[in-house]
């Protein structure tokens, strides 16, 4: 499916502008919509429970994953605060 312009799934406006983050699903939320998303989620979420808003797909890699990705992923989620 493909809308133009892009709208975030969460609140359904346009992504023009502002901050945004694409998953590697490819879907692509306003970053503030994605972390509201992320804080709404039980502090005893596992890694795998992290999933994409629209698509479930989980978003951060497996501990197994070794990759330069992988690693800046993970290290970012861990900066964050939630």
């Amino acid at each position: 499916d493909f809308e133009w312009p892009h709208l975030c799934p969460c609140c359904k406006k346009p992504l023009e502008g502002g901050d945004t983050v694409r998953l590697l699903c490819m879907d692509a939320f306003h970053e503030s919509c994605f972390t509201q998303h992320c804080e709404s989620l039980p502090s005893h979420t596992a890694p795998a429970g992290y999933s994409c808003p629209k698509c479930k797909v989980p978003f951060l890699p497996p501990p197994e994953k070794k990759t330069k990705l992988a690693r800046m992923l993970r290290e970012l989620v861990g900066a964050s605060s939630w």
